[in-house]
């Protein structure tokens, strides 16, 4: 049998154990001891009460084979004379006498005595009392000390009446005629003693004294020792003074183990049935403290789990109890903190989309990805007004809980609808048949039937719709509404924070490229050269796998690459002729007087080293500092090159621009020493790919 112990490694469960165990063990402990010592008291009430009753019985027992013993004395008695002289042979003694008497004499009152039977050697005076009672033609029992420490027992009979000379048939008595062996339980050991208390005969051990009171009263127990063994006794005084002048002692004894023999038994199947009977009682207990216990257990491990941030643990109790109510309640409020958490993490999601992203489609998918978490339904849509076109809606469609459909479709709306939209309070639950409004249709036709809707609005200007359907009448809660509407609130604020991004970039790229044309504008020569520089360091870039940052430090830098240029003279940058050493230096200053315009401004901080380094050479003879080869950021690298490449093919005050192959000829020259070879690669596959896109237009 397996005994689940997993209620006892917790500490109620093994206070509860120790509770139970203690209050039946108590109990069974004192029933044991009681009974014990009950059915001890009444073996021994009843053991007093049969020997009582058998001192009784062999009191009564007694006096039957003493009549039988005056009988045969009487018998004799008939047939003598009061003569001594009589010869043994001539009297006839019965058949039967030699296994009642030991011996058999006359006696005359003087002393003399004839020997009839077996032999007498006990010596004895009648007092006047016994005289007497023989002379009243009773018998005499009586008892003398012979043969050393024994009690010999005697019945005498009066021959004659003469005062003078009284003659008396003496017989001395087998003690064991006294007791019939054959009617005496093999339990018990019976005794008989004599007025004085002297024993007679026993039928078994016999006790080396007995109390000295035992002739003081009719009857009583002791006890006694005797052979290592103790004895409950009972003594009963049998009154034969009336007929035989003489009073026995009837003593009934019982080895105390045989008295508790029963008790041992019982004792051995007490035992057992106490062994059992806790066992049963521990068995139950385990049973019940698992029923009890490992419920609780589960709910505490459920508890445990929510702590640990767990929400989506449940607990299974199946105790059909009040254990069992706790657990549904327990299931109930973790399936309200799982919902509340989602909700929470959601409403987070969004707010970090809201805080970390400008772009308006990954807002709305985390919207689509996270708002099954909040909300009960089938098909959820976010509708969203362009801003250059007021009347067109883009719908983002999740077609199953939590995933967003690739294929973004587009709605247009009337003007009486869009008025109508305009209407709609923060959150409404509508049921719609046909016809459906148009803003509606993406769910409708997909057999959606019960919608929960939410304008969104940026600067009290309605921007978008969140709808959710179901195609079964489900009733949205007051909880689901609310929800809503702090989902829409979160969609307002990210739209309007990622469009305010957006202008915001597209002034600052904006603002860059106005600058940009500024600088060139200061010289006809090299008016857009920085756009179309920045243009072809993007195409490399992308050729060279860039990621997007690169790009973007590629595009503001490029743009302000020839911000210097702002503090050169123009006669300098117009000089149709060769430079002086002194006006090229004035020249390569531009790329220092641009690093002090631009250091004031951290956002420029990455894009600098294109301004300052994009006339580095790889093998450190560029300018201003010298650099070579990995010093020089691969952005600089890029635009070295792409910065020759429309110089080389625009028109100069000093010369026209050049013919592609005569270009590639100058760039080759400096592969290795003004150029990166990987840019140099890439500008060959560009210009070739552009090159085949032109074939192929023609």
């Amino acid at each position: 049998m397996h005994i689940d112990k997993t209620p006892m490694r917790s500490k109620i469960g093994r206070r509860l154990f120790a509770l139970f165990v203690l209050c039946a063990l108590v109990p069974i402990t004192l029933l044991a001891a009681v009974s014990l010592w009950d059915v001890s008291n009444q073996l021994r009430v009843q053991n007093r009460r049969e020997l009582r009753q058998a001192s009784h019985e062999e009191g009564m027992g007694v006096y039957e084979p003493l009549t039988f013993l005056e009988a045969d004395l009487k018998l004799i008695r008939s047939s003598l004379t009061s003569s001594i002289e009589i010869p043994s042979s001539a009297i006839n003694l019965p058949s039967h006498f030699d296994r009642r008497f030991k011996g058999l004499e006359i006696r005359l009152e003087n002393g003399t005595h004839k020997l009839v039977f077996g032999k007498i050697e006990a010596e004895f005076d009648l007092t006047s009392e016994e005289l007497a009672h023989l002379r009243s033609g009773k018998g005499l029992l009586s008892t003398r000390s012979c043969m050393g420490d024994k009690t010999c027992v005697f019945l005498i009979e009066s021959l004659d009446t003469n005062p003078s000379h009284a003659t008396f048939l003496v017989g001395e008595i087998l003690p064991s005629y006294l007791l019939d062996a054959e009617t005496i339980p093999e339990d018990k050991n019976f005794c008989i003693l004599d007025q004085y208390g002297r024993t007679v005969v026993c039928s078994g051990d016999i006790p080396s004294s007995f109390p000295s009171n035992i002739s003081d009263s009719a009857s009583g127990q002791f006890k006694w020792a005797g052979n290592s063994r103790e004895y409950e006794a009972d003594y009963w005084n049998v009154f034969l003074k009336p007929a035989f002048f003489a009073n026995v002692t009837i003593v009934a004894s019982e080895a105390r183990d045989d008295v508790l023999l029963p008790l041992a038994q019982f004792k051995r199947i007490f035992v057992l049935v106490t062994l059992l009977a806790l066992l049963i009682v521990l068995l139950l207990t385990l049973i019940q403290l698992r029923r009890n216990l490992v419920p609780l257990g589960n709910l505490q491990e459920g508890t445990r789990r929510i702590a640990a941030g767990d929400f989506q643990s449940r607990v299974v109790v199946g105790s059909n109890d009040e254990f069992d109510d706790l657990g549904r309640s327990f299931n109930s409020m973790a399936g309200r903190i799982e919902k509340q958490f989602n909700s929470l993490t959601t409403k987070s999601a969004i707010d970090r989309a809201i805080l970390s992203s400008w772009d308006i489609d990954q807002i709305v998918n985390t919207l689509l990805s996270g708002m099954h978490l909040l909300l009960h339904y089938k098909i959820a849509n976010v509708s969203l007004f362009q801003p250059n076109a007021p009347a067109e809606m883009r719908n983002h469609l999740s077609l199953s809980r939590g995933t967003v459909e690739k294929d973004v479709e587009t709605t247009v709306l009337s003007a009486d609808e869009l008025k109508e939209i305009s209407k709609f309070p923060e959150v409404t639950s509508v049921s719609i048949s046909d016809p459906c409004p148009h803003f509606l249709l993406p769910l409708f036709s997909r057999g959606m039937r019960y919608f929960l809707i939410a304008p969104i609005f940026v600067s009290a200007k309605l921007s978008g719709i969140v709808s959710i359907g179901h195609d079964e009448g489900l009733v949205w809660a007051e909880e689901d509404n609310l929800e809503m509407k702090q989902i829409v609130d979160q969609v307002g604020v990210a739209l309007s924070n990622a469009r305010l991004l957006v202008e915001l970039k597209e002034l600052n790229w904006g603002a860059l490229t106005a600058l940009a044309r500024t600088i060139d504008a200061k010289s006809p020569w090299t008016l857009g050269h920085s756009e179309r520089v920045t243009k072809m360091a993007l195409r490399l870039a992308r050729e060279m796998n860039l990621g997007e940052r690169d790009l973007d430090i590629l595009h503001r830098g490029g743009l302000l690459h020839d911000i210097g240029k702002i503090g050169i003279p123009g006669n300098i940058l117009d000089k149709p002729g060769k430079l002086t050493d002194v006006e090229l230096a004035q020249i390569q200053e531009h790329v220092e007087i641009g690093r002090r315009i631009l250091e004031p401004i951290p956002g420029f901080a990455e894009c600098m080293p294109v301004v300052l380094q994009h006339h580095e050479w790889v093998n450190g003879a560029g300018y201003p500092n010298g650099l070579a080869g990995e010093e020089i950021t691969i952005h600089a690298r890029i635009f070295a090159v792409a910065d020759c490449y429309d110089a080389l093919i625009s028109d100069r005050p000093y010369r026209k621009g050049l013919p592609l192959d005569r270009v590639f000829d100058i760039l080759h020259k400096g592969v290795g020493t003004q150029f990166d070879p990987n840019v140099m690669d890439a500008l060959l596959r560009v210009t070739e790919h552009e090159a085949d896109t032109v074939e192929h237009r023609r």
